[in-house]
């Protein structure tokens, strides 16, 4: 018979299969962090696979604190739907993700909560992704990522019919854009 879905920490998404969750980690590999790996995934494994062997290495990965991109390469390699170069490239784009601007890496996480229709998730990632943005010393986000960040808050906040919110963001965004030619584009 059919196993039940394990719902995916944040998204509420159901796989019901071991090859649909590495094709899901595969397509959100930039959003992942070490909660993903709980226990109700654990135990989801056990389940699937009738033994906790398994299971058991990938909580004794998280136990001793390993490397979020080791516990992805285990879990993914135990499986036959990623080819060695695609879990390669997913741990390479992990370690990215990992090295990646505090900000850029919140409006990341605010576009895999849009992608899910998480939209009031995705507008507090992205008041966050802002919020971040602001208090960086170093200045590491640009002003067209953040015109992007209140392009993508705006469109989060349309979905919830917020229209006055978003016609704010989006008017940010606007002036927040530095390239002219992209804004005469527009007009």
């Amino acid at each position: 018979g059919r196993h039940p879905a394990f719902q995916i920490p944040r998204t509420g998404v159901g796989v019901y299969a071991f090859d649909e969750l590495c094709w899901y980690i595969r397509e959100n590999i930039a959003a992942l962090d070490r909660d993903f790996f709980e226990e109700r995934l654990f135990q989801w494994l056990e389940d699937l696979t009738g033994s906790s062997q398994f299971s058991d290495s990938l909580r004794k990965m998280q136990t001793d604190g390993r490397p979020l991109q080791d516990m992805v390469r285990y879990l993914l390699g135990a499986g036959e739907y990623l080819t060695a170069e695609e879990i390669r490239a997913a741990g390479v784009e992990l370690a990215r993700a990992a090295r990646q601007d505090p900000a850029m890496r919140a409006a990341q996480v605010g576009a895999y909560y849009y992608r899910y229709g998480k939209y009031m998730s995705a507008v507090r990632q992205y008041y966050h992704a802002l919020h971040l943005a602001g208090q960086d010393p170093e200045k590491r986000t640009t002003r067209a990522e953040i015109a992007d960040m209140w392009h993508d808050l705006g469109l989060s906040l349309l979905r919830l019919r917020d229209i006055e919110g978003a016609a704010q963001c989006l008017q940010r965004a606007f002036q927040e854009h530095e390239d002219p030619a992209l804004i005469s584009a527009c007009v």
